[in-house]
């Protein structure tokens, strides 16, 4: 913060004290006057005649003059009493006349940064730019020598922390400090060349500057996490050694595709999801051969996806999930050896491309949420490396493909909203690892529950409910379960009585909901206890009106109670 003129004239000792380290021998004589007229001149109880007034006045104006004088001084020497937030700690800078070609340390700066940015920026203190280069010119220690050093990679990573709010910054440890930058919290180097720029999570406010474009060297950026605005910048072209881009979780807006990112093609990882980004995926995707991981979710993506996205052979993650494409999913997707593929939450339609069932490396595969038609291809059974399969919240069709038997790793099994027709499989036998099952929303499907779901000793969650032609019986084994949190079989044709449960059995039971059903009979008592001996939260069951289906206590037992369609809560 610059000091007024205004302070400088009622501090004017304390400026002589800060002054004091560099006075010469006329200074020093100077500044014992102006005390000896400060001291002269504070006498309250002396007589005052006109003549002692015009000399108040004189001795004001001098003692303004040469506050004024001090000022000035102030501000050769590069330094101010109040200090912004922004600045540096200060220092005692040697404004020698630096050897650099013969020009001043201010003109050497002007001479190289005016080849990167117009001079009217770098002269408004206003500007991002400005501040950085008035930085350079007048605070920066490390620059007190500014002949060979790197001056553009230096003033690349100030205009970054102006643009930024760096002051605000969770950790700007060592930034705005007399260390080199290659010391500077979140940049990483290579023989003092900035390869990496790690600012995750770190509260950056502001836009991308254009000037890290001459950060020819870098690598990885990842900006993950903060509030940038605005929009990738062009220059990112000239980043051409870059293999890792992650602006996700930010509040970027306009392309997510830039002309400018055709010139990356040493990208391997590009991740911008969750921002405001849009416009189709365009066909040059192509290019980025060497790209593993595109993540563009959550977005404003429409449009389709390209068939140019099938020469991505090293692609190992696509994230293309809670945007707005629309379309077939092209065949050459089933080129690329996948491990992750996220399709959901889009406007995708017509038929599963059986071909893609044949990319055995798949171990996330989620098509959920969509307007897929038809079958689920029958060669799923390939995929047994799945611990994440999802398609739910479709319009397939047909019956559930027994071949499910053969995805024995999987987690999350996500089958409901759709369409299914037939009997559901039981099919889980030797399944290991499955912690979600949800069949729930299939009006069409029949037979009994799939008792085997129970048999997994991972099973925490199975959702079965409102398939009205699903019936059969709760199997006495659901309480081997030992995992079950949530057992929803309500609007269903499931009959018989409720199995009574042995002690120490299904203590992680937290919902049992299995009103509207053909279930009679009494609550067991080891239910019961559940409520109060166990985490059983919710207990709804038909045990309302005058002539229950279920015998059931209200509240102590159940929670709620049902009488056809109407509860008691």
């Amino acid at each position: 913060m610059v000091l007024s003129k205004k302070k400088a004239i009622l501090l004017p000792l304390a400026l002589f004290g800060v002054l004091a380290h560099a006075v010469t021998p006329e200074d020093e004589e100077s500044n014992a006057k102006l005390v000896r007229k400060r001291t002269s001149n504070e006498n309250p109880k002396a007589a005052r005649t006109t003549g002692d007034i015009w000399d108040e006045v004189a001795a004001k104006a001098e003692l303004e003059k040469e506050a004024d004088e001090m000022y000035r001084d102030l501000q050769r020497m590069s330094m101010s009493p109040a200090r912004s937030p922004t600045m540096p700690p200060v220092f005692q800078p040697t404004l020698s006349p630096v050897s650099c070609g013969g020009q001043s340390r201010e003109q050497y700066l002007m001479a190289i940064l005016s080849q990167l940015v117009d001079v009217n920026v770098l002269e408004n203190r206003l500007t991002p730019q400005g501040k950085a280069f008035e930085y350079m010119a007048l605070f920066d220690e490390y620059l007190a020598d500014p002949c060979g050093k790197n001056i553009p990679q230096r003033f690349s990573l100030l205009t970054l922390y102006y643009s930024t709010k760096g002051e605000n910054w969770t950790n700007n440890a060592r930034w705005l400090t007399g260390q080199q930058e290659c010391n500077w919290d979140g940049i990483d180097c290579v023989n003092n060349l900035v390869t990496n720029i790690n600012l995750e999570i770190n509260n950056l406010d502001g836009t991308i500057p254009e000037e890290l474009e001459v950060l020819t060297q870098l690598t990885e950026l990842n900006f993950f996490a903060n509030s940038l605005i605005g929009s990738i910048p062009d220059s990112i072209q000239a980043l051409t050694n870059l293999e890792s881009l992650d602006l996700q979780e930010n509040e970027l807006s306009g392309e997510a595709f830039p002309p400018q990112m055709w010139f990356l093609t040493n990208l391997k990882s590009y991740k911008v999801t969750g921002n405001s980004l849009s416009d189709p995926i365009p066909t040059q995707i192509g290019l980025l051969r060497g790209l593993e991981e595109l993540w563009i979710s959550d977005n404003g993506i429409d449009g389709s996806i390209p068939t140019e996205i099938g020469n991505l052979r090293s692609l190992t993650t696509l994230a293309l999930h809670e945007n707005e494409i629309k379309g077939t999913i092209p065949t050459e997707l089933a080129l690329i050896p996948f491990k992750e593929l996220f399709l959901h939450s889009n406007f995708l339609s017509n038929e599963l491309p059986a071909s893609l069932f044949n990319v055995a490396s798949l171990t996330e595969f989620r098509l959920d949420g969509n307007f897929f038609t038809g079958d689920l291809p029958t060669n799923v059974g390939i995929l047994t490396n799945l611990i994440d399969f999802r398609v739910d919240n479709n319009n397939l069709d047909g019956t559930i493909p027994p071949q499910l038997r053969e995805l024995t790793n999987l987690q999350y099994l996500k089958l409901g909203d759709n369409f299914w027709t037939g009997r559901v499989p039981n099919i889980f036998g030797d399944y290991e690892a499955l912690e979600y099952f949800d069949l729930s929303g299939n009006e069409a499907l029949s037979g009994d529950i799939p008792a085997s779901v129970f048999s997994v000793p991972t099973i925490r969650f199975v959702y079965m409910h409102e398939c009205p032609g699903l019936g059969g019986t709760i199997p006495s084994s659901f309480q081997n379960a030992g995992e079950l949190r949530d057992l929803y079989l309500y609007s269903t044709d499931v009959g018989g009585t409720i199995p009574t449960i042995s002690s120490n059995k299904l203590l992680e039971l937290n919902e049992f909901l299995i009103q509207d059903t053909r279930i009679t009979g009494s609550m067991p008592e080891s239910v019961c206890a559940l409520r109060t001996d166990g985490v059983l939260d919710d207990l709804w069951s038909d045990c309302g009106g005058s002539s229950p289906e279920i015998q059931c206590d209200f509240p102590d037992c159940c929670n709620r109670c049902f009488e056809g369609t109407v509860a008691t809560s």
